[in-house]
């Protein structure tokens, strides 16, 4: 408006609502829903405000994703809560008996565990075929 070309209450709310995070979908779908000559920007702004606070302070807190992503902190297990499936105290990595029991995998490499394969052969030819 400064340079002098008009910009209508329509462009205004569309610019202001096209930056808005998804916590504010709703609000947004109203304004869609209402009849564009009762809209003004002034209007929007004050239920954009209203909506502000209601979802507790700056829209983007409000929005799941962001709120999931602030308050993850990646955190090991307590070992109380860990069961190992060989002796149901050890983590996997530092169980005895499954590490003795991975070395007597090793030593079977090459042993008698196997796959048998039999080939059977027919001399004779079933006529009844």
């Amino acid at each position: 408006e400064v340079t002098g070309i008009r910009v209508s209450d329509q462009d205004k709310i569309l610019a202001l609502t096209m930056g808005l995070p998804a916590a504010y979908d709703p609000v947004i779908i109203n304004f869609d829903s209402a009849p564009p000559e009762t809209l003004t920007f002034n209007g929007v702004v004050a239920r954009l405000l209203n909506e502000e606070t209601r979802q507790g302070g700056a829209g983007i807190k409000g929005e799941p994703e962001a709120a999931f992503s602030a308050g993850f902190q990646h955190q090991k297990p307590n070992r109380a809560d860990v069961t190992c499936h060989f002796c149901d105290q050890h983590y996997k990595s530092e169980c005895p008996e499954r590490i003795k029991w991975a070395e007597g995998r090793k030593d079977n490499k090459g042993g008698t565990a196997g796959a048998a394969t039999a080939m059977v052969e027919f001399d004779h030819y079933d006529a009844a075929w």
